[in-house]
């Protein structure tokens, strides 16, 4: 899928890569859409238990911010392909499995929100718009699925990691360049 996207490949095509018959491929997935929604599923489930694992420690806010982000970057490089294909072909899911994997993003974006919310009344955190916040943790990591090569500009992803920890959180962290002279966010963020 991540070579010729969603429409480019067929059930043979995938039970072909996979050295599978395609009545093998049918025995162990219903259709090519239902192997992609487990795609995202999976990575959802992975994603949600390992942001709750996070949050369950009891760390200061900025060591919790810093493992979220080497949870993100480690998704956005060792699963760089599944990554690519849910950024292209997610359009494709069934209006049901579409739901569902909204539903699952909605869980990881309310355990996000709090998380920063929280950390703002610690005062860990900038007062600044949540959803910005936690789009930038994330999108930022993110943002290396379109920089297939970003890992050779590096000696190891432990270097990558703590470069995207850095930049993450000197946007994010309290103490950290001014916020503009702003102590809350902009009334067109709220």
């Amino acid at each position: 899928m991540q070579e010729k996207g969603y429409g480019g490949i067929s059930a043979q095509g995938i039970a072909d890569a996979l050295n599978f018959s395609k009545a093998n491929f049918f025995y162990h997935v219903q259709s090519k859409e239902s192997l992609l929604y487990e795609i995202f599923v999976e990575t959802l489930t992975f994603t949600i238990k390992g942001i709750e694992t996070i949050l369950g420690r009891d760390e200061p806010s900025a060591q919790k911010l810093r493992a979220i982000v080497d949870l993100y970057v480690r998704l956005a490089v060792e699963r760089s392909a599944v990554m690519q294909v849910w950024f292209k072909e997610k359009g494709h899911l069934t209006r049901e499995h579409a739901s569902q994997v909204g539903e699952m993003e909605r869980r990881i974006g309310k355990l996000l929100h709090r998380f920063y919310d929280d950390g703002v009344k610690q005062g860990a955190f900038k007062a600044i718009d949540t959803v910005l916040a936690t789009h930038t943790m994330v999108g930022m990591c993110f943002s290396l699925t379109r920089c297939p090569n970003v890992q050779d500009q590096y000696p190891a992803p432990p270097d990558l990691i703590a470069t995207m920890q850095d930049m993450v959180c000197g946007a994010l962290l309290a103490g950290t360049a001014r916020t503009r002279g702003r102590s809350a966010p902009p009334r067109h963020l709220i």
